[in-house]
């Protein structure tokens, strides 16, 4: 039994030459990438020198809508660029969140004052420096807990999401 790379390139060596080049050239956000690769390497073992190719032999499929165009677009993007790096992308992402968090806490500690010689503090979820009238006094144990609860949250959310939305192993074979 042979295996699915060993298909899938027995399929792309039995396409024609024209719908070759229209994977490789025009069509090649209907494909995954390795599809791609095949295509390109059956042109070249073809001896068609795809990098000084004429354009205009191409057969013209592009979408007649521009927004199916701008839909393939960003299909592309998030197949090469988003899923392969889901989990740094949304571990910098849940990170930058909980740091905003923190910038709003702190442009936002006095809205809580209901008198003028009290101690404000300010952090999120924990409470990281007071200020008042004993001066500014850092809270090194919210900053601790703060800095632990963020990684752990964002390493959990990376996980997920990289489960969710990331490429699977039999997508890389």
């Amino acid at each position: 039994m042979s295996s699915k790379p060993d298909q899938l390139m027995k399929r792309i060596s039995e396409l024609p030459d024209e719908r070759l080049l229209s994977m490789v050239y025009a069509d090649y956000a209907q494909y995954r990438l390795e599809a791609i690769a095949y295509a390109r390497a059956e042109l070249i073992n073809r001896g068609i020198q795809i990098d000084k190719l004429d354009t205009q032999r191409i057969p013209d499929s592009s979408p007649a809508h521009p927004l199916v165009a701008l839909t393939i677009a960003i299909n592309t993007f998030i197949q090469t660029v988003v899923r392969p790096y889901i989990f740094p992308l949304v571990f910098l992402f849940s990170l930058i969140a909980f740091y905003a968090a923190n910038i709003y806490s702190y442009n936002h500690r006095y809205d809580q004052i209901y008198f003028d010689d009290g101690d404000v503090e300010f952090g999120f979820p924990f409470s990281l420096c007071t200020t008042g009238v004993s001066g500014i006094v850092i809270l090194w144990e919210g900053l601790a807990a703060n800095i632990l609860i963020a990684s752990i949250a964002s390493l959990a959310i990376g996980f997920v999401s990289k489960k969710l939305f990331g490429i699977r192993s039999d997508e890389c074979q």
